[in-house]
């Protein structure tokens, strides 16, 4: 009964625009423009419903409907996908147990911050942050790879208010926030040892013969929604585990390029203090939030 109820709302959901608006809308073009805008001597179109009920204009209906399930398919296995599994939140809570900070990066859309597993994400890292008797100091980095994400964020069409939620939610609760433009990312990841470099690109080996200049322009994919916790057993790497089927903590060597980058990022986004965001890569700045 439960799974009916949830069906019928995911589907009553889309039914208006997905399935009602185009069968209105066919059913208005048959009707009125079709007839009006034939040539003179040719075969008029239908001008009643029932005309309307032959092969020759059930067809495209057929098809819209089909459509519609189709794209119902897919937004009923988005909609009942898990967004955060608890065995991989248990686990980053775990690593934060005895931690002192929580430095993260991330490339995520601003609009996937409000998503439920984003959000009770951040909510743990706070929590940690207000708990946390000896101190726990969180901060974090916007990277965006490409300028139409950095537009994007900017744009007041696009995901300017998501990302001035955002923005003002971490200025008010004391969360240090930067970011770090794509010409910058690119830089950076070039002063990289090569060896990191090549493991953070997740190149692999059979490619790693081809020279680092050609290897720079493939679309080859940077992980950086990763976040580098210091703890009283040394350091160790967590790669963002919502949307994921479980959390991947990297520690001693495989940490390693990680460890690199995030550190090159941190000294181009921060004062030479390291605490300090610079003007130019405050977040909120970049946003006019003051």
């Amino acid at each position: 009964m439960i799974i009916w109820y949830a069906l019928r709302r995911i589907f009553a959901k889309h039914f208006l625009f997905h399935m009602t608006i185009p069968l209105l809308g066919g059913a208005v073009t048959e009707l009125y423009l079709v007839p009006r805008l034939v040539s003179p001597g040719s075969a008029s179109g239908p001008t009643t419903i029932l005309e309307l009920l032959t092969w020759e204009h059930l067809i495209p209906v057929i098809g819209i409907v089909a459509s519609y399930l189709i794209v119902m398919l897919f937004l009923v296995t988005k909609e009942v996908s898990i967004p955060f599994e608890t065995a991989n939140f248990t686990r980053v809570a775990q690593q934060l147990r005895d931690a002192t900070s929580y430095f993260a990066l991330c490339d995520i859309p601003m609009r996937e911050w409000f998503e439920p597993g984003a959000f009770k994400y951040f909510s743990l890292l706070q929590s940690k942050k207000e708990s946390a008797p000896g101190g726990f100091r969180y901060e974090r980095v916007i990277v965006f790879k490409h300028a139409r994400n950095k537009s994007d964020a900017e744009a007041t069409v696009l995901d300017r208010f998501h990302a001035d939620a955002l923005a003002t939610s971490h200025r008010r609760l004391g969360i240090p926030m930067g970011w770090l433009g794509p010409n910058e990312f690119r830089e950076i990841l070039g002063t990289v040892e090569k060896q990191h470099r090549l493991k953070f690109r997740k190149v692999p080996r059979l490619l790693r013969w081809i020279p680092d200049g050609v290897l720079r322009s493939l679309p080859l994919p940077a992980e950086l929604d990763f976040a580098v916790i210091d703890r009283a057993i040394g350091k160790a790497v967590i790669i963002v585990p919502f949307k994921k089927s479980e959390t991947v903590v990297l520690e001693g060597d495989d940490a390693k390029p990680y460890l690199d980058v995030a550190e090159r990022i941190k000294a181009k986004v921060y004062e030479a203090d390291g605490i300090t965001i610079r003007l130019d890569h405050d977040f909120p700045g970049l946003l006019g939030i003051g």
